[in-house]
């Protein structure tokens, strides 16, 4: 307002006369504040230059001063302020300006901007048809005498009016008077515009959008809760041998959605040629309340309309060459009638159906829209090798090198256009008007079907997404002017594609194909799959008694090269590396505990004990901490300097991961032993179960107590410190047994060994085996007796 003001008193110091159109712009520009844009409508009714100016012609006056009026409307309108508009409905009956149709308007759409404020545009809209009572409860609300401001004798009964009102419920939800307005307008027999019924089919598409949304979220939770009662009983009621089940698929209901659809579709068929983009609006409505066949036939006709305007574009492009970039009178006419724009829509359409096909998991709905998508490339390329466009491609490309000046000399045969270049205009189809599978379309069709446990149907596609991977490798940086952040960022976009194919095959225990794709994608990459794929991998391999192969994938994975500046944690988001070794934040110990975990639920206790081994190795999972014990407590002499002590904490572990490191750690304990040695302690720390399910229960402490007894001989008995409940100390009895047994075991071992490579050296079993088969010759070779 001060800078509107300052400039107004410049102009009024400089004698610079105040037209309406300056009052009118300096009103619009406070549509912020509408408070500030009234006091400059005040400014203008005082302003005695603007007043005698406008008061030259009576009829030209009034005119001119309602149009400020309509700006300061306007402007209070825009922002929903009804008291600021209450205040210049005031003004305009002070200066004797009746409103119109168009003051009546915005005061339907400042109502409109408000949720508890619309309710009372069906109240307005009889107000302006004369009704008294709704034209008192419209005053007493709002300050706004209706009846006054139009005069009695001039009701309005207008279709925009109904429209605008229709529309502004249904944005705020209130589908009820919506319908209200609507029956209201076919009692005064009001038929609504075209620009009317497209706001309204596009307010039923958002909302039928948002009802699905919370349709979907609905039925999420209610799985999540009938999968978490039905883990509990199958606690309580364990079964007797437990087999592999398919995940459920979320299955929502679409009630109110697909009323709301149904309605958008009801009256897009009542318009004549509605334009691409609305009905583009329809058919993600219908696909979102679970409509398939109907968002189906509505892609078609787009793509129909799709092709029409290729065809023209080709015939107006060629054309304009011809005749040196001049339109002739026709291909006018015909640009004029391209508004439907259907090539822009087609994308957008397409992208937004596989979006709902993949959140659903509906794989056959996915393959249709793929198949239309396809077609749409494949008729799109057919057109584009007709003559007329043959001529244009190769007249354009002439003109671009300047081979040649006179365009009508350029001609050719449709049959010199070969495969090659029929790909090549394939992909610049896909290029410029984004019509055809791209990478994104690729990846949510795998997401689809893996969803719905097709796994063929992923693993055909997946050699469609390779291009796009192979365009991502790190070795493709310093051959193309794109950075590695650029080209990590690509990938990210595509690394679910994979995920959603190894847990698909997880799904149909596909173990061969999931090594096989993961080692076909770090090829074409040159990366480390995404954590979630491995994960599903390991557990494939160690459920079907693979374990050997377990650890190989996991070397195999680790040697791959990995950023050291940044981790990737979900789709295309990159946070820094802090340094911080642990599950969320390291790729390894992420890997590691899942391969570790698998092997260890599946019986590969040897397998998973090698792979915590390589893991300590790395620093990635911790091992006991071996030192000396020396307690300031206890007298010099009576310190037993050849004691060794042994420390593992088990914090944070689970039962498989604490397993493997209490059996590495006292492995380590043998290999570090020495004969100066004579005592042992090892102490575990278990902790006290403060983050136990159930609090002070502890569960790692019981299953360490199990494990020491059944799974080590002799067994190892475990006491309580004094004063920490938390940790277990192993009996130093029981653990020199323990290590005396392991190194007997350890010579028996290799005196085995050495028997036998002594037999191998010495000849022997080689002179055995050759006598047997001497033997077994001659009984062969010898007649039978006459007895027999």
């Amino acid at each position: 307002e001060k800078l509107v003001n300052h400039v107004l008193d410049k102009m009024e110091k400089t004698g610079v006369e105040r037209s309406v159109t300056t009052y009118r712009n300096a009103i619009v520009s406070c549509w912020l504040h509408p408070n500030e844009a009234i006091h400059v409508l005040k400014r203008a009714l005082h302003d005695s230059k603007f007043i005698q100016t406008s008061s030259r012609d009576a009829c030209k006056a009034i005119a001119k001063k309602r149009e400020v009026f309509y700006a300061a409307v306007r402007t209070c309108a825009l922002r929903g302020d009804l008291n600021c508009l209450a205040d210049v409905f005031d003004e305009m009956q002070k200066h004797g300006i009746k409103s119109n149709s168009k003051d009546m308007k915005q005061l339907i759409r400042a109502l409109g901007q408000d949720k508890n404020t619309c309710l009372d545009s069906m109240v307005a809209l009889n107000a302006m048809k004369g009704d008294s009572v709704a034209n008192k409860f419209i005053f007493d609300t709002y300050r706004i005498d209706i009846i006054k401001t139009l005069g009695e004798d001039n009701p309005i009964v207008e279709t925009d009016h109904h429209s605008l009102a229709i529309t502004s419920c249904l944005n705020h939800g209130e589908l009820f008077v919506a319908l209200k307005v609507l029956n209201a307008m076919k009692i005064h027999g009001l038929q609504p515009s075209d620009a009317s019924l497209r706001g309204i089919i596009l307010a039923y598409c958002r909302l039928a959008t948002e009802a699905s949304s919370e349709e979907f979220k609905i039925a999420k939770k209610e799985s999540t809760i009938m999968r978490r009662n039905a883990s509990k009983k199958s606690v309580k009621y364990p079964a007797k041998k437990k087999k592999s089940s398919r995940p459920t698929l979320i299955h929502a209901v679409h009630k109110t959605s697909a009323t709301r659809a149904s309605a958008a579709l009801q009256m897009l068929h009542s318009l004549d040629k509605p334009p691409a983009s609305l009905m583009s609006a329809v058919a993600s409505a219908c696909a979102s309340a679970g409509m398939w066949i109907e968002a189906r036939k509505i892609l078609w006709e787009i793509q129909v309309e799709a092709k029409k305007e290729w065809r023209s574009r080709i015939e107006i492009s060629v054309a304009m060459k011809a005749n040196g970039g001049e339109l002739s009178y026709n291909y006018q006419e015909i640009m004029m009638e391209q508004n439907r724009k259907a090539l822009e829509e087609v994308p957008r359409l397409h992208r937004s159906l596989l979006k709902l096909c993949a959140r659903c998991g509906n794989v056959t709905a996915a393959l249709w829209y793929v198949d239309a998508i396809q077609d749409l490339n494949t008729k799109l390329c057919h057109a584009s090798n007709s003559t007329s466009l043959a001529d244009f491609i190769k007249v354009q490309n002439i003109i671009e090198n300047q081979e040649l000046s006179n365009v009508g000399n350029a001609t050719m045969d449709i049959n010199t256009l070969n495969a090659h270049e029929s790909s090549d205009i394939s992909k610049q189809i896909l290029k410029t008007h984004g019509i055809g599978m791209s990478a994104e379309d690729w990846k949510l069709l795998i997401i689809a079907a893996s969803k719905s446990g097709h796994w063929k149907v992923c693993l055909g596609s997946l050699q469609f997404l390779r291009p796009y991977i192979e365009e991502t490798h790190p070795n493709g940086a310093s051959s193309t002017s794109l950075s590695r952040h650029i080209l990590d960022r690509k990938y990210e976009k595509l690394a679910r594609a994979l995920t959603s194919t190894i847990l698909s095959f997880e799904l149909r225990s596909q173990y061969a194909w999931a090594v096989r794709v993961i080692d076909d994608w770090m090829e074409w990459s040159g990366r480390r799959p995404r954590k979630e794929a491995v994960f599903s991998a390991c557990r494939i391999l160690a459920e079907r008694n693979r374990g050997h192969e377990v650890k190989a994938l996991i070397y195999r994975i680790l040697q791959m090269p990995y950023s050291n500046e940044h981790i990737y944690e979900g789709e295309g988001i990159m946070i820094p590396n802090t340094g911080i070794i642990d599950y969320n934040s390291c790729y390894e110990v992420a890997v590691y505990t899942e391969a570790i975990s698998a092997l260890h639920k599946n019986g590969f206790y040897q397998h998973a004990d090698d792979l915590y081994a390589a893991a300590a190795a790395g620093g990635y999972l911790p091992i006991g901490t071996l030192y000396k014990t020396i307690s300031n407590e206890i007298p010099e002499s009576e310190i037993k300097f050849n004691q060794l002590s042994l420390k593992l904490d088990l914090h944070g572990m689970n039962r498989a991961i604490a397993h493997s490191a209490v059996r590495v750690s006292l492995q380590h304990l043998i290999q570090t032993n020495d004969v100066e040695i004579n005592s042992f302690k090892v102490i575990i720390v278990t902790g006290r179960g403060n983050r136990s399910a159930q609090k002070f229960r502890p569960i790692l402490r019981p299953e360490v107590q199990r494990m020491l007894q059944e799974e080590f001989y002799p067994p190892l008995n475990t006491v309580s410190i004094p004063g920490n409940i938390g940790a277990l100390e192993i009996l130093e009895s029981d653990v020199s047994a323990w290590i005396e047994h392991q190194t007997r075991q350890k010579e028996v071992r290799l005196l085995t060994i050495a028997d036998i490579l002594k037999n191998i050296s010495g000849g022997e079993r080689l002179r055995k085996a050759l006598s047997k088969k001497i033997e077994l010759d001659m009984q062969e070779s010898s007649p039978p007796s006459d007895d027999s």
